[in-house]
């Protein structure tokens, strides 16, 4: 994932009068993402986020779902990431946190 720079969203007195933003909705705008992709990103504590890119479950054999009504119940998560969004010079930048394996762990 690469780094993601949005427009200006606001000046920096007024994000010191608000230090705690939950910036969830600008961030799902600056995120890239496929046809029928939903995707979802939630605050876990301070600058860190999670976001999951939903997508339509696809059978084996078959190009799209099977359950076109229900076609909702049938998504999947088809990539996740942590992230960690700041305010830099009045713009959100969004910045992949996700965990980096170790040479120390095992795979």
């Amino acid at each position: 994932m690469k780094k993601v720079i949005s427009t200006a969203i606001a000046s920096l007195t007024e994000q010191e009068a608000d230090a705690d933003i939950d910036h969830s909705r600008e961030i799902i705008q600056t995120m890239d993402k496929e046809p029928r992709d939903q995707l979802t990103c939630v605050r876990v504590y301070d600058d860190f986020y999670r976001c999951n890119w939903w997508a339509p479950g696809i059978l084996p054999g078959r190009s799209e779902s099977i359950f076109q009504g229900l076609e909702i119940s049938t998504y999947r998560i088809r990539k996740s990431h942590f992230v960690r969004a700041v305010i830099r010079d009045g713009q959100l930048v969004v910045e992949d946190a996700t965990h980096k394996q170790s040479p120390l762990e095992e795979p």
